[in-house]
């Protein structure tokens, strides 16, 4: 339970998701003879279910104490501060769902081949599934049981969307660590079948050809995923090399701007809005066509995002408290700046009354 122990808000995507774990044991507790009755299933069930609530109370009090030792205040991530709806709910299992059977996994199965990989070894588990249920002896009632609980396994597996119903809630590619078990159980389940005694007929043939199919596209998704990893640090490393570039020129030009002077304030406007035709998107070149991860935005989303004040601070150590951003739009309405052009040309950095005016950009 080291991830019910973890301090950030983030890491409790970890604990969560052993929901998904606990369906599968349960499931594999019934085929294998070690629940035998559906007041087994559920007393285990139950005792999952502690076991995860225990991992989450554990979590919330050590967050809540490291906070109060730190003196820090949480911040409302994602609309996660507002109140949940059960109005809402209903959409919610709809949108889990939806998630998981399109097989796209929030950009991590952008390319077609992995989404159709991924499905058949989903549809080749299913047929392994029945057919141990059909050849295990555990009464129906009990089998019923284990299948109610594969049918909730999809959202186990995507329980993260029903942690929210704040219309500025998203997921995103680093919060679905359940999808795993789509590779995971079928391993299980191979691993299982091995074990088991089958007459020779021409449906045990056909599961053998399945399996192999199966195995076969978790090979096949396994090896697109580490290309596609490396893809994407690769992306991630231009991306920020190409930023760097930029928002150092950005400040060289600040700097250099006739009347500078180092105790001015320096004031951002417009930066919702920066259009710059001169910027390079790297994305559709075929190598890396493939990453449509969120955490991974493009060189143009990256240096037209307001948050990108912080990039700059950090990787080239510029920007104090004088450096501020017009987020009301306070000084955008003045004659003088909707004069100038926007960035990158000639005459968008003015001293204009004892401050530097950057305009990168001007709405419609």
């Amino acid at each position: 339970y080291k991830s019910g122990k973890t301090i950030g808000t983030y890491d409790i995507w970890n604990t969560i998701f052993f929901d998904g774990m606990f369906l599968i044991a349960l499931f594999m507790k019934v085929i294998s003879g070690e629940i035998s009755t559906v007041s087994d299933y559920a007393k285990a069930g139950f005792s999952y279910l502690i076991s995860l609530a225990g991992g989450l109370v554990l979590w919330a009090v050590l967050r809540k104490a490291f906070m109060a030792l730190k003196h820090i205040e949480a911040v409302a991530y994602k609309g996660m501060d507002e109140a949940y709806s059960l109005a809402k709910l209903p959409v919610r299992f709809a949108v889990a769902f939806k998630a998981f059977f399109g097989f796209e996994f929030e950009g991590i199965n952008a390319l077609r081949y992995l989404r159709c990989a991924t499905a058949l070894v989903f549809v080749v588990a299913v047929v392994q599934i029945v057919v141990l249920l059909i050849k295990n002896s555990a009464k129906l009632s009990v089998k019923l049981a284990s299948l109610v609980g594969l049918v909730l396994l999809p959202v186990g597996m995507e329980v993260v969307y029903f942690l929210s119903t704040s219309s500025e809630y998203q997921v995103d590619t680093l919060m679905l660590y359940g999808d795993i078990f789509v590779v995971l159980f079928p391993v299980i389940l191979i691993q299982y079948l091995e074990g088991q005694t089958f007459s020779e007929n021409l449906g045990t043939k056909l599961l053998k050809i399945g399996t192999w199919v199966q195995i076969i596209c978790m090979v096949v998704v396994g090896v697109g995923y580490i290309y596609l990893d490396n893809a994407a640090y690769m992306k991630a490393s231009i991306t920020q090399e190409e930023s760097i570039a930029y928002f150092t020129e950005l400040t060289t030009r600040i700097k250099s701007c006739e009347g500078f002077e180092d105790d001015m304030e320096i004031i951002l406007v417009g930066w919702d809005y920066l259009e710059d035709e001169t910027m390079v998107d790297i994305s559709p070149q075929e190598q890396l066509a493939g990453i449509k991860l969120e955490k991974y935005p493009t060189f143009k989303e990256l240096v037209s995002y307001p948050g990108s004040i912080n990039f700059i601070r950090e990787h080239l150590a510029f920007g104090n408290d004088k450096v501020i951003k017009d987020d009301d739009g306070k000084y955008a309405k003045m004659p003088e700046i909707k004069a100038m052009p926007s960035y990158p040309d000639d005459g968008c950095i003015r001293v204009i009354d004892g401050k530097v005016f950057v305009k990168m950009g001007q709405e419609e």
